[in-house]
């Protein structure tokens, strides 16, 4: 029955879902989202885009099906991917050849939709089936909440690894006042300028990355 075949596509959806938040590392979250348009759907060449640093273009960051890579970066509003990203709506295009976007193919369809977080749009995901009318409705609808999800997942990812960043950035950085703590702790213990210079470098060694060090005095000509 139709109704058992959307339930089991829901169920492998959830699934899906359910992996993408698993993912540790972005290379890992993009295989997962791949691997989630072949099992949801027929289909034999996809690929994940993400809108480059300057927001106009968008590049291909994983994908299947096609050589390596697949096609330069496309610009906002140019063909279906590009069309997408401008819109932020999802576009299914259900016979290429009628629509100028075959390549040469006679028989494929091409569903595109947008990684949107909140009102932005960072990227699009896109599937091409080897037959016209492949995609239903219901289809449709499935392939427009993978991606929904699926940059949820990646944004998830991104905060974690600027999380991350900058808490090796914090820690660098109270090492660094510690440091400069026990140097003046240093200073004020001793009278030893050779034990000083000594302890200094040596504590300077700890948080500065450098491989050799010297301390230089001035010599300057005796005024009497």
């Amino acid at each position: 029955m139709e109704s058992d075949a959307v339930l089991l596509q829901l169920q492998a959806l959830n699934r899906a879902c359910l992996s993408f938040n698993a993912a540790t590392e972005m290379g890992e979250l993009y295989c997962r989202i791949i691997d989630s348009m072949w099992n949801l759907f027929t289909v034999e060449r996809g690929a994940v885009m993400l809108l480059d640093a300057g927001g106009d273009q968008l590049e291909v960051v994983r994908h299947r099906g096609y050589a390596d890579p697949p096609h330069p970066p496309i610009p906002i509003g140019q063909g279906i991917c590009g069309t997408v990203a401008k819109s932020g709506q999802t576009l299914y295009v259900c016979d290429l050849a009628q629509n100028g976007h075959s390549n040469g193919r006679q028989r494929a369809s091409k569903i595109a939709a947008p990684l949107r977080l909140d009102n932005r749009i960072v990227g699009v995901l896109f599937a091409v089936s080897p037959s016209q009318q492949t995609f239903s409705s219901i289809d449709i609808e499935v392939f427009t909440s993978l991606a929904i999800h699926a940059a949820a997942a990646i944004n998830k990812l991104h905060m974690l690894a600027s999380l991350h960043k900058r808490e090796v950035q914090l820690t660098a950085r109270l090492q660094e006042i510690i440091t400069l703590s026990r140097v003046g702790e240093t200073i004020s213990a001793t009278l030893d300028l050779d034990r000083l210079l000594k302890d200094v470098l040596r504590l300077a060694s700890e948080v500065l990355p450098f491989q050799r060090c010297a301390v230089l005095f001035v010599k300057r000509d005796d005024p009497t």
